[in-house]
């Protein structure tokens, strides 16, 4: 019995390390599910997520500074902080340049364009400014033509629009447009002159009145004849301003002006205008003073503009 407790005793030594260890081994962080009652297993701990650039659509119509403070608009170079939204880039894009998104990728070439222009040679870089010159005359005879005001090239729209196309362009300024149309007025109405001073028919007058876009009044003359091949021919004489209402005195005497300044005054045949009282009336002491002098015959017409 004794030697029977004995060796229970000395068993239960040698086994209680044991368990011990096994119970420590056993005991060490585990992951179990929740509601579940079996051993979880182990798993590695997550890493947050890194955090995205983002890259905008509409960064690349916009150069940044050197000083990475500031970036600008390639076609009009209006200057935004670093700091602005692309939303609001966007909007300047949509606004100031709509048709910007059709471009693609040929965007890019201006601005390689303006950074090479100062490695171009001198030949080509003159050239370049006599295309721009060119540019201008031919939007010149349109602002003619259109019978538009020089200060129309002065709108932020259009002149972004001539950016768009090629950022380099430039336009010229109202005051040079006015300066280049007294020019060539000048140069044209000495053309005119000598035109005029090799018809040997008679010729006859028509005065038109009408108002510019800028509410000015003004009066045109212009004068007809049938040459030698007996065509019809015509040619304006002079576009002269005058105030609103105009009178009677005011239109003769831009009438005696003209026709001495083309040496024409007496080949007048006759003057066709609007049938206003004012030009009726100018008209009329213009006759008289012609069959006083006796330089040939006068004839008012009256001819009502309009239906």
């Amino acid at each position: 019995m004794e030697w029977n407790v004995n060796n229970a005793l000395k068993s239960l030594k040698d086994t209680e390390p044991k368990s011990v260890m096994e119970v420590i081994s056993t005991n060490g962080p585990t992951v179990t599910g929740l509601g579940s009652s079996e051993k979880g297993t182990v798993t590695p701990p997550v890493k947050p997520p890194r955090k995205k650039t983002m890259t905008s659509l509409y960064l690349k119509f916009f150069e940044t500074a050197p000083d990475k403070k500031s970036r600008s608009c390639k076609f009009c170079r209006q200057t935004y902080s670093i700091a602005t939204a692309t939303g609001n880039l966007g909007r300047h894009l949509n606004h100031r340049h709509p048709g910007y998104d059709k471009m693609g990728d040929v965007i890019i070439v201006p601005a390689l364009q303006m950074a090479s222009v100062s490695w171009k040679p001198q030949s080509e870089v003159k050239q370049t400014s006599a295309d721009f010159d060119h540019l201008n005359w031919l939007l010149l005879k349109w602002l003619i033509g259109s019978s538009l005001p020089p200060s129309s090239f002065g709108d932020e729209w259009l002149l972004n629009s001539f950016k768009f196309a090629n950022p380099l362009v430039k336009i010229w300024s109202t005051e040079r447009f006015q300066g280049v149309i007294l020019e060539v007025s000048k140069s044209m109405r000495e053309d005119v002159r000598m035109c005029m001073e090799q018809v040997d028919s008679m010729v006859s007058i028509t005065l038109d009145f009408w108002t510019s876009y800028e509410q000015v009044s003004y009066m045109s003359i212009t004068g007809h004849w049938i040459d030698e091949n007996w065509s019809l021919r015509k040619v304006l004489l002079d576009i002269s301003h005058t105030p609103y209402p105009c009178a009677a005195s005011d239109i003769y005497e831009t009438l005696v002006k003209v026709f001495k300044m083309y040496n024409i005054d007496n080949r007048i045949l006759c003057c066709t205008h609007d049938n206003s009282p004012n030009a009726f009336h100018a008209c009329h002491v213009l006759k008289k003073d012609f069959d006083g002098r006796k330089d040939g015959p006068f004839v008012t017409s009256l001819v009502l503009l309009g239906p």
